[in-house]
């Protein structure tokens, strides 16, 4: 009976799942609440101008739009591409706290740290592991410029995972100034940043060679695409890590970015986080606009999905 199906990339949870999501739900909070972040909530939609133009591209495809059927009078439902909707389903839950804040910033005491623990819509093609409906448990911290934010945050994540039972899992780390400076070593022009950015994201789903066409096909010439996909296999016990460091130091971004990735990484030392639990990644990307620092995303390899989490 398909009309009982639920929807394409949706899911219910019976009581003996439930109650596990809810365990990890409950552990998650706890951790968030230890390390002084203060809980928010936010609507399921918003309206359609707070949403567009915050996730880039890619992004911008996958939002879901609503309409308020009640202003549309007695004319059947029928909608053109090109109509303007009033609301949309929430993406994630940074841009609404972008918004709060917005709102309410000046009632926040500063540094203004907030868990949210909801559920986030994405229309697009699930695959194994993914859906498009799903809770994300997300941190943020406004009004700190310090990297203790980083290295709390991916502190916190460690402890997390740890008192769920995962033995095995790695934090990977990058910076988006890094990123920034790679595109400008290999001789592209800044406005290709987000072409780059975001067929290189796909490395953890394409293997190199479906990405090297895709960025031939989105106007980048075949020697930098290659170059580019070379260098971001690179790590600090390679031996051509030094060569790179030496390119990356001829750009300001890319050696800002690298100043900090080291600080944060000697602050992970400093919290005494396992080294086999963290480490530096030259592919991680994170495909979204609106990363301008470090970033970061965690695999747990016995899970067979991409990533279980990330940020910036």
């Amino acid at each position: 009976m398909a009309e009982l199906d639920t929807p394409s990339g949706m899911r219910d949870f019976l009581p003996e799942v439930m109650q596990l999501r809810e365990y990890a739900i409950e552990t998650i909070k706890g951790v968030f609440r230890q390390w002084g972040f203060l809980p928010l909530e936010t609507p399921a939609m918003e309206r359609w101008e707070t949403l567009a133009g915050k996730y880039g591209e890619e992004g911008e495809k996958l939002i879901y739009h609503g309409f308020n059927s009640g202003n549309l009078g007695d004319e059947p439902l029928y909608f053109s591409r090109k109509e303007r909707p009033e609301l949309a389903l929430r993406y994630d839950l940074t841009v609404p706290l972008a918004r709060v804040m917005a709102m309410y910033g000046h009632k926040l005491a500063k540094p203004f740290k907030r868990y949210q623990v909801q559920p986030v819509w994405r229309g697009d093609r699930p695959g194994a592991g993914r859906f498009r409906e799903f809770v994300q448990c997300d941190v943020d911290v406004i009004g700190s410029t310090s990297l203790l934010v980083e290295a709390e945050l991916i502190a916190a994540t460690h402890e997390i995972l740890t008192r769920l039972g995962f033995p095995d899992f790695k934090i990977r780390l990058n910076h988006r100034q890094v990123l920034r400076g790679m595109i400008e070593t290999v001789g592209l022009d800044p406005s290709q940043e987000s072409t780059v950015l975001t067929a290189i994201d796909k490395l953890d789903k394409l293997p190199p060679e479906k990405v090297r066409r895709e960025l031939e096909a989105k106007g980048i010439p075949t020697a930098a695409a290659q170059e580019l996909l070379r260098i971001v296999t690179l790590h600090p016990a390679h031996p051509d890590w030094p060569n790179f460091v030496t390119q990356l130091s001829q750009s300001p971004s890319g050696q800002h970015g690298l100043a900090q990735l080291t600080e944060i990484l000697a602050l992970l030392q400093a919290y005494g986080l396992p080294a086999a639990h963290y480490a530096l990644d030259l592919s991680l990307a994170r495909g979204l606009d609106y990363y301008t620092g470090a970033i970061f995303e965690t695999i747990i390899p016995t899970a067979q999905v991409g990533s279980v989490g990330g940020g910036g």
